[in-house]
């Protein structure tokens, strides 16, 4: 072989060894980028649910750590224990309630409030080992019951969510078909709502028998559909007016008023509107006539309402409509299947993502806890939980 031949070679064979040299530092560079995020998604979802991500898991540590370098795969471990601790924290938190005793005459006696023991039994002792990381947990974990404290003072229905019982009630409604859901599934839910807030100290007349979001659907929902359709045919309206109602009293029995009437709050109807829609299913109710002057006064009220810019759809997700409802045959779009359940139109990733993402770069930890359990409650947690890795 010739001199030149073995210079063209050689050159050839350099220039592989090159480009393969330079593929391997672009696969490492791209693995440890992806092994960066996946121990940033770990820590986040030990936080929200208290176990390692199953892909955390698969993924070989000694493979790992020498992906990211030890020192970050190690920051990543210590990160995870204290989200760990987070959500241990949070747990307790979110149902803890002060005991009741009776005195002899059977009288009830409330106990101490037991957030205050709960925070306390995670303050960190000044020689634990990396008490600088432990510490700012426990300072979360301050800020967390001050806001389940004020919560339950001033929004308790928001906060009996919180409850485990409560949110797999919502879970399980939300997972349910339309053509699946009973009474029973409703009432359990009023139920459990009712008794959580009289267990941290509501009275009675303050106790809201649904969680806000989906009271405020079945307001707005009355308050848009109803005077829509109060522009039509007036005995389908009143043939609709009747169903909707006799779907309430069906599926709350001896709740309903008081559903009705949360419903009202949580949509931000306004008073007007609220009384005309009163005094009109009272009227169709009864069987009596709806006038001219009822059904413009109705609609001009409601108009009004819709120019102050109040929508369902903004109060769940700032954006979007959610494509399913509480009430099949009456859900938000007016548009329904045949047998009267809701048309799926699917879970819109893209403005869910949007939303939640801009909530947590606001860094308002509780208005983004707040998003989710509304869209978990709407779509389900299997399609939000799907929904959240495309983030992490």
């Amino acid at each position: 072989m010739s001199a030149t031949t073995r210079a063209k070679y050689g050159s050839a064979a350099l220039s592989a060894m090159t480009k393969q040299t330079a593929d391997n530092k672009a696969a490492l560079a791209l693995q440890k980028s992806n092994d960066t995020e996946l121990i940033a998604a770990n820590i986040r979802h030990v936080e929200e649910f208290g176990i390692n991500l199953d892909a955390y898991d698969d993924r070989n540590p000694e493979g790992l750590a020498a992906s990211v370098g030890e020192a970050a795969y190690q920051k990543g471990r210590a990160d995870a224990a204290q989200a760990a601790n987070f959500n241990r924290a949070k747990t307790l938190l979110d149902s803890a309630v002060p005991s009741v005793n009776y005195d002899a005459l059977g009288n009830a006696v409330v106990g101490e409030d037991p957030i205050e023991a709960i925070v306390a039994g995670f303050k960190p002792p000044k020689n634990t080992h990396d008490f600088d990381r432990a510490q700012a947990t426990f300072e979360k974990i301050e800020a967390y019951a001050d806001t389940i404290r004020e919560e339950r003072r001033t929004e308790p229905a928001k906060a009996a969510t919180r409850f485990p019982e409560v949110k797999g009630l919502m879970t399980a409604l939300a997972d349910l078909p339309p053509a699946q859901r009973t009474p029973q599934h409703y009432q359990d839910l009023v139920r459990a709502m009712l008794e959580t807030q009289a267990s941290f100290g509501i009275a009675p007349a303050n106790r809201d028998p649904l969680p806000p979001a989906m009271s405020a659907q079945i307001g707005f929902m009355m308050s848009t559909t109803i005077p829509e359709r109060v522009k039509g045919n007036r005995e389908e309206f009143n043939v609709s007016v009747r169903d909707l109602f006799n779907r309430i009293e069906r599926d709350y029995g001896e709740y309903a008023d008081e559903v009705i009437a949360q419903a009202m709050t949580d949509s931000k109807t306004s008073k007007d509107t609220t009384n005309l829609l009163a005094g009109l299913m009272k009227k169709v109710m009864a069987g009596k006539p709806i006038t001219a002057a009822d059904r413009a006064a109705l609609v001009g009220s409601a108009e009004t309402d819709a120019q102050e810019g109040f929508s369902f759809s903004r109060f769940l997700f700032g954006g979007g409509e959610p494509a399913t409802s509480y009430f099949p045959g009456f859900n938000l779009g007016g548009r329904s299947q045949p047998d009267g359940d809701p048309l799926d139109e699917g879970f819109d990733e893209g403005t869910f993502l949007r939303g939640f993402a801009k909530l947590q770069a606001e860094g308002d930890e509780v208005a983004t806890e707040e998003f989710k359990a509304d869209a978990v409650l709407e779509y389900g947690e299997e399609a939000v939980n799907r929904a959240l890795k495309r983030l992490k």
